[in-house]
């Protein structure tokens, strides 16, 4: 069966960030430590304000207050306060960061991003254009939220 769906209305973020993963990973991908995306996916550099606004969705730094100072000192600029903020594994290979632009839907042309978190569980946050859904495990796929600008 084939059905269209305008993610950019979709109320629920199970069902957003479901649809979504279904259409970047692979089959059966996206879950556990199997995260291959299909063709088209670039890498993000994590020290741009992209790469660190993707860092912070996966839930680092923890603390309201650091998040709050690590954004106005623009800390994307500077690699060694990136590390002092997230540690080493974030900024390493645990952490994952890649952008499709341009993805052509019949609703227009959508950009994904999609960066995931895996040290034996997983995190994972989507964002097409300005709607972002976490999954704090992904592993199941019942537990997206949405995430506020």
């Amino acid at each position: 069966m084939i059905f269209k769906v305008n993610t950019q209305t979709v109320d629920d973020p199970n069902t957003f960030g479901e649809l979504l993963r279904e259409y970047c990973f692979k089959e059966e991908y996206g879950r556990y430590s199997c995260f291959e995306l299909i063709d088209g996916f670039k890498p993000i550099n994590k020290c741009t304000e992209l790469g660190y606004s993707m860092l912070l969705h996966l839930g680092y730094p923890t603390h309201e207050e650091n998040k709050e100072a690590s954004i106005k000192g623009e800390y994307w600029k500077n690699e060694s306060k990136m590390r002092e903020l997230f540690g080493n594994p974030y900024l390493e290979n645990g952490c994952q960061l890649y952008q499709k632009p341009g993805v052509d839907f019949e609703m227009g042309s959508f950009t994904i991003n999609i960066g995931w978190y895996w040290d034996g569980d997983g995190i994972l946050v989507i964002q097409e254009n300005n709607r972002i859904a976490y999954n704090s495990d992904c592993k199941t796929d019942h537990d997206w939220s949405w995430i506020k600008e």
